[in-house]
């Protein structure tokens, strides 16, 4: 049924739809047509009944005494009064009624006795010719109380086997009793056949009009529809994506127009809808590209390489649209790049600064300890010059040429020492540089979360279509939060190493004060070996006091190689600070990185340490504390 549905015309279907309205009109005015000429032949037959109750009364009244009645204004025979009816001897008076008037007639008297209408005259004859004189009107049916009632009964009767269409008309007494009935009755038969002549004919002229208006019905349909075929040629031709595909009847000021135009209208729409799309898949598919190459970018960034960019090849160009986000991107990983670069250097720098300030801790307490065997020795020297007085002239020689050379080591352990303290606040310093980049650092990362906030934003108010850079904005506010906690730890262990160089400068500074001092114990005991060699004399009195401070330089001298034995703890942990921090910085892959393995490597590596000799002696300590290039190399 549907596949026969959809085979069919929409022309077809109307002409279908009218010929069933068509048919439908046709009955129902056919059936109007037969109930009028019902109705007419009933009326007809109404007043041929009239007539002949007429004809009937006429002629009776005219032929027979006492009888008298009224005709109403519509021809009805009223007031029928009859003194009294008389005995019929033949019937030709109420025959002639029925050739007259074509019906049949009846006169009935009223029996008192039977208390039944009988029927005195009649027209109406069996099939042998007898007529039903004598008979009863009957009790039990319709007519009789109606009669009795004084009223005219209309209506149908079965009479010797035919149907009637009859009336009833009571006669009355002077007194006001029924004594009678007129009955005028006309055959059904013929009524019926007259009815069917007349539904006969109005089924032909219905007929008839039924195939005028169909044919009519099947060229108007056709002369509609053709537009509208049209029209389902052009509709078929949008649906296929053909929106070039002209519209026709637009001009039309029918409905068939309004259509027209409003399927060119909903054309336009479906080509403009269509040019969307096609521009919302390119925006996607531009998109899909900026998310898989900033994440990619993102990935490599969060793994601590610094040296991903976002390209954008000729061949393959970068969306035009999302160049800004590449070029910040690129600007932010390039600066990230040079921070973590310039951080990473400083580091090595401070690693190497503590290297050197340990090796020279180092060979401090080295020459602390050689100080202390000497002073050792210059002991023993004294106790044999108590026992031999004699040899004191050639041992204070001697021991004034040591005491002079002691007095010069002295005065390059003080440079030495100074140079340590400048060298100390060069590193406060470059921890304070340090320090400032780690709060550019912060800073920045500040900016990239403000940044990557307000990114989210936009893509929020973008709605569906900014989504996915809002996934992108937050995987930039994550980055700049981890890189913000990255340089406040930085920051921790640069103020902590920052911290240490400050204590090792004070160690520093109180090896040099002790060094002063020395400086000045060797310069007293200098003065006494020159007394002892200008006055041999009054070496016994100087003995006791050169004992004396011989031990007081021990006891200063032992101070001394513990303060070194401290700074050179105190450079090694500096040292260790500065380890972590290349450690923690050696995460990041940047774009210097090659090269600054190898002068890494170069900074950190240890110099040798000079050997210690038996016994050493004035030379060869001086070469000790200059021949070393640590410091001038710092």
């Amino acid at each position: 049924m549907k596949r026969l549905a959809t085979s069919v015309s929409l022309a077809q279907k109307l002409v279908a739809m009218i010929s069933v309205l068509i048919l439908l009109v046709a009955g129902a005015l056919t059936m109007i047509l037969e109930r009028t000429q019902r109705d007419q032949l009933l009326d007809k037959t109404l007043e041929i009944q009239q007539m002949s109750l007429r004809v009937l009364a006429t002629m009776m009244s005219q032929n027979l005494d006492g009888l008298s009645f009224r005709i109403t204004p519509d021809g009805s025979l009223a007031d029928v009064i009859w003194e009294e009816l008389p005995e019929f001897a033949s019937h030709e008076l109420i025959d002639l009624v029925g050739q007259n008037t074509g019906t049949t007639a009846t006169l009935f008297g009223w029996d008192s006795a039977q208390g039944e209408f009988v029927r005195l005259t009649t027209n109406i004859k069996a099939a042998d010719g007898s007529r039903a004189v004598g008979t009863v009107l009957g009790k039990n049916g319709a007519v009789h109380p109606v009669m009795l009632r004084g009223e005219t009964f209309r209506g149908q009767a079965t009479i010797l086997g035919t149907d009637y269409i009859t009336i009833y008309e009571p006669i009355m007494n002077p007194a006001g009793e029924v004594r009678g009935i007129f009955y005028v009755g006309v055959s059904r038969a013929s009524v019926d056949a007259a009815l069917r002549e007349s539904f006969i004919a109005a089924t032909a002229l219905s007929l008839v009009f039924v195939v005028l208006a169909s044919a009519l019905a099947w060229f108007a349909v056709k002369h509609l529809t053709s537009p509208l075929r049209a029209l389902g040629s052009a509709i078929t031709s949008i649906a296929a994506k053909r929106y070039d595909t002209d519209v026709p009847a637009t001009d039309h000021p029918d409905e068939i127009g309004a259509i027209a135009r409003n399927l060119e209208r909903f054309r336009d729409q479906l080509a403009e809808a269509d040019r969307l799309a096609q521009h919302a898949s390119t925006r996607q598919h531009e998109q899909e590209r900026v998310v898989r190459d900033l994440t990619a970018a993102l990935e490599r960034l969060a793994r601590g390489d610094l040296t991903g960019r976002i390209e954008s090849h000729p061949s393959d160009p970068f969306p035009a649209d999302y160049e800004q986000l590449r070029a910040t991107f690129n600007a932010l990983a390039e600066s990230l790049n040079d921070m973590v670069t310039s951080i990473t250097e400083s580091a090595q720098g401070v690693r190497s600064g503590a290297g050197e300030i340990a090796q020279v801790a180092q060979d401090l307490s080295s020459r602390a300890e050689t100080q202390a065997a000497t002073l050792e020795q210059s002991a023993a020297a004294l106790n044999q010059l108590t026992e031999s007085v004699r040899a004191t002239a050639g041992k204070a020689s001697q021991a004034d040429r040591a005491t002079t050379e002691n007095r010069g080591q002295a005065e390059v352990g003080r440079s030495v020492v100074r140079e340590a303290v400048s060298a100390m606040r060069q590193i406060e310093k470059s921890s304070e540089q340090i320090t400032r980049i780690i709060g550019v650092i912060d800073d920045i990362s500040f900016q990239t979360n403000l940044l990557a906030l307000n990114a989210g934003v936009e893509a929020a108010r973008a709605g569906e279509a900014g989504r996915g850079f809002a996934v992108v904005a937050s995987e930039v506010r994550a980055l700049a939060q981890r890189a913000s906690g990255s340089a406040k730890e930085i920051k921790a262990l640069i103020s902590e190493s920052s911290q240490q160089v400050a204590e090792g400068s004070a160690l520093v500074s109180r090896t040099g004060e002790s060094l002063e001092d020395i400086l000045g114990r060797v310069s007293e005991v200098s003065a006494l070996v020159s007394e002892i060699a200008a006055a041999a004399t009054e070496q016994a009195k100087g003995l006791a006091e050169i004992n004396t401070g011989i031990n007081q330089i021990d006891v200063v001298t032992q101070q001394n190689a513990a303060v070194a034995e401290e700074s050179t703890a105190a450079a090694s942990s500096l040292m260790s600070e500065a380890e972590q921090l290349t450690q923690a910085l050696s995460g990041f892959r940047t774009m210097g990185s090659a090269r600054a393995t190898p002068r890494s490597a170069t900074a950190t590596a240890p110099r040798p340490r000079p050997p210690e000799p038996d016994r050493p002696s004035a030379p060869r300590r001086a070469k000790a504390a200059g021949g070393g290039g640590g410091w001038e190399e710092f």
